[in-house]
């Protein structure tokens, strides 16, 4: 073996892969401008910046959905909540009046009437609170020497 046909053998290998290879075709500079390098800096800094702000964002919203499913959920269990105080409410009355009928038997008492109190003292309320016109009204406050009205008082208080 020849030493010259071994080193045109050795150059013509180191050669080949320099000229085939893909960064061959864009070189690489040597040396960067310092606004190149910045400019590269701050673009990276704004996408990394913008992704942040992206999964703030989703996590924001996942964070309101989550919020509103768990007040939908509170709703309805306060929901559920006040139907079965007003159920046991109307069954503790119920057991209460048949309580108090059977006490009324038992002491030879008469029955209990049958209209519910709160009805009857509502209708006691209506009368009192009948209303009477301003010309029948005026006089009589007059006559009482009161103000016909005072300050930011409307017709029906």
């Amino acid at each position: 073996m020849d030493f010259a046909k071994l080193m045109s053998s050795e150059i013509s290998k180191k050669s080949q892969p320099t000229s085939s290879s893909p960064t061959a075709a864009e070189p690489t500079p040597k040396y960067l401008k310092r606004a190149d390098f910045e400019a590269q800096r701050r673009q990276a800094y704004q996408d990394e910046q913008a992704a942040l702000q992206r999964s703030r964002e989703a996590k924001a919203q996942q964070k309101r959905k989550f919020e509103e499913e768990e007040a939908a959920r509170a709703r309805t269990r306060d929901e559920k909540r006040r139907r079965l105080a007003e159920k046991s409410r109307l069954r503790r009355e119920e057991e209460e009046v048949q309580k108090e009928i059977a006490r009324r038997k038992r002491l030879g008492l008469p029955p209990l009437p049958t209209t519910p109190p709160a009805a009857a003292a509502s209708g006691d309320d209506a009368e009192d609170n009948k209303d009477i016109p301003d010309a029948q009204l005026f006089p009589k406050f007059r006559a009482l020497n009161e103000p016909i009205t005072l300050f930011g008082e409307t017709h029906p208080q």
